[in-house]
């Protein structure tokens, strides 16, 4: 009886996230990235969401990087309609190795828009902090396998909780070639709020990368 009423306090709901990632290195230091992001929502039952994200990623030196990106996409409305949605982020990875262990930390900084012309909201500019930690190990040349924990903090306006929403992955990609690879993960995504129950999406991904 106690499980049944504490599954209770989630809207829950299962997702599919099919990314496609396309790398091209412009210098030494300079690659440049093209995500394609299609997500399934409402168990994996409606399109929920595509993105289009480029992206530029600046080595400054050994283990450290930056990064920079712009994301616009459409994102299904309750009525079924789709809304866009407009994200600029900057920040900065370090990324500690030893053996065939590695250790990262991303720190980004993210700006939204959510209807930009069709809502008298959408001018409303809302910030993050989005911190996540990655634990990776090399099983062999092709195989990788990882834990990482993301969580988000708003700063835009006070009435927001101090960390609204934490992402928990276990995952592993696998070189399929010299330019391409594939990634398989499951994560567990917590959103909470003052106004409404907590939300818990329990997200299968595929990622297939490829290197030009």
């Amino acid at each position: 009886m106690g499980l049944h009423l504490q599954a209770q306090e989630f809207d829950n709901d299962a997702r599919l996230w099919l990314y496609v990632k396309l790398n091209k290195s412009l210098s030494n230091k300079l690659k440049a990235q093209l995500i394609l992001q299609n997500r399934l929502d409402n168990n994996v039952s409606e399109y929920g969401q595509f993105n289009l994200n480029p992206e530029l990623n600046y080595k400054l030196f050994k283990g450290f990087r930056l990064t920079g990106g712009y994301v616009v996409g459409k994102i299904r409305n309750l009525d079924a309609s789709y809304a866009t949605r407009h994200q600029a982020y900057a920040g900065f990875s370090y990324k500690w190795k030893w053996k065939q262990l590695a250790l990262t930390y991303r720190n980004l900084v993210q700006v939204q828009a959510k209807s930009v012309w069709s809502s008298d909201k959408g001018g409303v500019l809302r910030w993050y902090e989005r911190n996540k930690l990655t634990l990776s190990y090399q099983l062999n040349r092709r195989l990788e396998a990882y834990l990482a924990q993301e969580f988000n903090s708003p700063f835009y306006r006070f009435s927001e909780m101090p960390i609204n929403r934490f992402r928990s992955f276990v995952g592993a990609s696998y070189k399929l070639s010299t330019k391409s690879e594939i990634e398989g993960y499951f994560m567990l995504q917590t959103k909470s709020s003052f106004k409404s129950r907590p939300d818990r999406d329990f997200v299968y991904g595929i990622t297939y990368a490829y290197n030009f």
